[in-house]
């Protein structure tokens, strides 16, 4: 080598600056950013570059500043020429739908009918099925819930998402029934047994009807108003009713207690337990061993055998044979049969002149104090 020969030093390379990358969702609801770290003395990425980034992709909503101060400190560990993980710095607000209107019913007409009671022990008592749903006029058995409105979203871009608005419910008051001054609600307008129909209509009856027999499928009936029954009342079950009673089968072994009248299409059997009350007149075809007490009238077609019998007007068999046998009947005004009595049956008791209650009375001021 020469005197005049150098050696030429390597040229170093030129320096490359760090660089956003930046990504919209197709959806345009979210928006990653990476960084590129900076080789050979090039100039890191700022928190200014990655605006810049943002305002060139016109990113303008859903900014967190946050993440992308995290996404600068992270480029800043990065070897030279890495790419870092990606970071969302720009999310959406996605619409939210307004709340559908809704009907709030009355508790009682929320619990299921035909199950059981459950007592305080635990058992459960298959004599009541909650099958009827007693109110009082003037109850409020339901109310409107409004709809609410639709919250508009944004995409990162800024641009509005609609919202729909929730949809309206209409408050239905049938027979029974009224909507509020504010139609806002709806209330009882009698007292009787509270349902909501096939329409939706919110109804209130002044009669609850049975379709077939008193048995384990209904359960024993407390209403306030009247009853039908269009079977028979089976033994331990029971009929209480604030206003008449109307059975088109018999009464066997059951209990029956009217407010107003009992009419019983066939006849009325004790079976050793049956008991029947009403505060008007009863009516039906025979009696037997069965205790009946009623405020006005009884009226027999068929006849009496061995019936413990209380009346606060008058006792009639009607029939061209009808007759009382055995027992004890009582009435305040006149008792009235073909035949009264049997010479081979048991003693037939027969009273008339003073009200059942009063008489009553006086045999326990008679007894005197136990």
């Amino acid at each position: 080598m020469s005197a005049r020969e150098s050696v030429e030093s390597p040229v170093a390379p030129p320096p490359q600056d760090g660089r956003v990358t930046l990504t919209v969702s197709p959806d345009r609801m979210e928006a990653q950013a990476s960084i590129v770290a900076p080789l050979h003395g090039g100039a890191p990425v700022t928190v200014e570059h990655v605006v810049a980034a943002l305002a060139s992709a016109k990113v303008t909503f859903g900014v967190d500043m946050e993440a992308v101060l995290q996404l600068v400190r992270a480029g800043e560990e990065l070897a030279g020429g890495l790419e870092g993980a990606p970071v969302v710095i720009a999310r959406g607000q996605a619409p939210v739908p307004g709340e559908d209107g809704a009907i709030l019913h009355h508790e009682l007409l929320q619990t299921p009918s035909g199950y059981p009671r459950i007592r305080d022990d635990g058992t459960a008592d298959f004599f009541e099925l909650n099958m009827v749903r007693n109110v009082q006029e003037g109850v409020v058995l339901a109310t409107r819930k409004p709809p609410t409105r639709g919250q508009p979203g944004s995409d990162v871009h800024g641009r509005a998402l609609p919202a729909p608005d929730g949809r309206d419910v209409k408050l239905r008051a049938g027979k029974g029934a009224k909507l509020s001054a504010d139609g806002q609600s709806v209330l009882s307008a009698i007292e009787g047994h509270a349902s909501v129909n096939h329409q939706g209509e919110i109804i209130v009856s002044p009669i609850f009807s049975v379709d077939g027999d008193l048995d384990w499928s209904t359960g024993s009936i407390d209403f306030v108003g009247t009853v039908i029954v269009r079977g028979d009342v089976g033994p331990g079950f029971s009929v209480k009713a604030g206003q008449n009673v109307e059975i088109h089968g018999g009464v066997v072994g059951g209990t029956v207690e009217a407010g107003g009248d009992l009419v019983v299409r066939y006849g009325i059997i004790g079976a050793g337990r049956g008991k029947v009350s009403a505060g008007g007149k009863v009516q039906c075809r025979f009696v037997e061993g069965a205790e009946i007490r009623a405020g006005g009238d009884v009226l027999v077609v068929e006849g009496l055998l061995n019936a413990h019998l209380f009346s606060g007007g008058k006792v009639a068999v009607t029939g061209p044979r009808g007759s009382i046998i055995g027992g004890q009947v009582r009435a305040r005004d006149e008792v009235t049969a073909k035949v009264l009595g049997s010479s081979a049956g048991a003693p037939t008791e027969i009273q008339v002149g003073v009200p059942p209650e009063v008489r009553a009375e006086w045999e326990q001021v008679r007894r005197g104090p136990h």
